[in-house]
């Protein structure tokens, strides 16, 4: 039986490396819709063809790694402007509490800070009860720590999906038609655009897209809570490098 955790592992690897080669896949199958000969497949090559269309899921696993590359590489949700326009707030909230402290680091995007601060185990508190005694409340920071990376991989998968898989499958239908790769199977489509496929597709991608902004939010509000509690081994870390 699979233990949550290995659970947790196998989505962790299959949003962040995998997903976005079986979309590119699915995405070129779209857009090949109009140029494959279902004449000929029918009329004797559908083993053929389901032996082709399966054995591509072998290529989609490479395939998603380099997906996320291109990702992480044009959209890192790492990054301080998030698409370019959208801060991530918990880097202000870092360079507001430790303002010139974070200059010894050289990443200033402060990787290093909110890796510390993930790595915390539980914390621990006082708070006064309405009976006056003191009670003991404790934190677990794993729930922390899985919501911020499980959101992560949600924006990845969404990103990958919804913006690079469509481009990079649209690119890949073209030159399968176009260098005739595709042999049998494809015919040169010189039909009219299909106006209402195009305005579903879009649909469908900003579907995937629109929760992001929010996401962002979500993860910018766990991680200043994994910062806060964070405060005097951040410090501890900034004052060590600075020596």
């Amino acid at each position: 039986m699979i233990r949550p955790i290995e659970m947790a592992d196998i989505m962790f690897k299959f949003l962040r490396f995998e997903i976005g080669g079986l979309a590119t896949l699915l995405w070129m199958l779209i857009f090949l819709a109009p140029s494959i000969d279902i004449e000929n497949i029918l009329s004797g090559e559908v083993v053929t063809f389901l032996g082709v269309l399966f054995s591509s899921i072998v290529v989609s696993f490479p395939l998603g790694n380099y997906v996320h590359q291109i990702a992480d590489s044009m959209l890192c949700p790492y990054s301080f402007k998030r698409f370019y326009f959208i801060s991530r707030k918990s880097i202000e909230y870092l360079r507001k509490k430790y303002s010139e402290k974070l200059e010894v680091l050289q990443d200033k995007n402060y990787q290093a800070v909110f890796v510390l601060s993930q790595s915390v185990n539980t914390t621990t508190f006082k708070n006064e009860a309405d009976s006056g005694h003191s009670q003991q409340s404790s934190i677990n920071v794993d729930v922390l720590r899985e919501g911020v990376r499980s959101r992560y991989s949600y924006y990845y998968a969404r990103v990958e999906c919804g913006l690079f898989a469509p481009i990079i499958g649209y690119g890949f239908s073209k030159i399968l038609v176009m260098s005739g790769i595709g042999g049998k199977f494809l015919v040169v489509s010189h039909a009219t655009t299909n106006y209402l496929l195009v305005l579903l597709i879009i649909m469908v991608c900003i579907g995937m897209l629109w929760r992001i902004p929010q996401l962002f939010k979500e993860i910018d509000d766990l991680e200043i809570a994994l910062l806060s509690m964070s405060d005097a081994q951040i410090l501890e870390m900034l004052g060590n490098v600075s020596e």
